[in-house]
């Protein structure tokens, strides 16, 4: 009898232990203390992370050059600068994360010309 009481402990003990596991896992989660893959936004542990990050953008880099004629479709223009008297658009691509935000010259957005427009009156009016 005294045997399964110290069974039924250990067991107990076990049950404690992986109910506090998962309880501080969800915290986490919910905290958002997890962090996220710079690049694809995807969650993974503190110790798992910085080899993905390595992983993830040079895969996406490689991919890129592989296919440098590839066209990608322009979420938004999230900012603007003029270097050498060229006009350039910080450009966020749909489906990527900031990080992914690039300068582009004007003279490579000549599909979205209305796009650019829109966002350089936005800019005009702020600064009135």
């Amino acid at each position: 009898e005294n045997e399964n009481e110290n069974e039924e402990q250990v067991q107990s003990i076990k049950v404690k232990k992986e109910f506090e596991s998962r309880v501080m896992i969800k915290k986490e989660i919910d905290d958002e203390q997890l962090p996220r893959c710079k690049y694809c936004d995807k969650i993974f542990s503190k110790k798992a992370l910085p080899a993905h990050q390595i992983n993830c953008f040079e895969s996406t880099r490689q991919a890129i050059i592989a296919d440098p004629n590839a066209e990608y479709t322009i979420e938004s223009i999230v900012g603007h600068k003029i270097q050498n008297g060229k006009n350039y658009f910080k450009i966020r691509w749909l489906g990527w994360t900031p990080n992914w935000d690039s300068w582009e010259p004007e003279e490579h957005l000549t599909t979205c010309t209305a796009m650019v427009e829109e966002y350089l009156s936005k800019k005009r009016r702020k600064t009135k």
